[in-house]
């Protein structure tokens, strides 16, 4: 929706421009970095969510010390970072992704 969308901006706004491989070039560019941009900072609480310890952490062989869970759930993991960071926390380390 965002390529066909950014398509007929650009037709619109640059009439003159040949319609052709490049035109979806640049449309697909943009519609690309439009999804990362969306869909960063669910994959970023995807990804803390996923690597937070649970259960016990085995300390030595003989004690074992209960971990602490660091959020809640997906809500819990947004309002954190956002409370912590701001918006910028939602998308630290976006400029590294390639």
């Amino acid at each position: 929706m965002a390529y066909e969308e950014y398509r007929r901006w650009i037709i619109l706004g640059f009439p003159n421009v040949e319609q052709g491989p490049v035109l979806d070039l640049v449309a697909g560019s943009i519609a690309g970095g439009t999804a990362v941009v969306s869909t960063y900072p669910l994959d970023l609480v995807r990804t803390k969510l996923a690597y937070q310890v649970k259960g016990a952490v085995n300390v030595s062989l003989r004690e074992s010390k209960p971990s602490e869970q660091v959020y809640k759930g997906i809500l819990d993991c947004v309002k954190t970072i956002y409370r912590q960071n701001g918006l910028k926390g939602l998308y630290r380390g976006m400029d590294s992704c390639s």
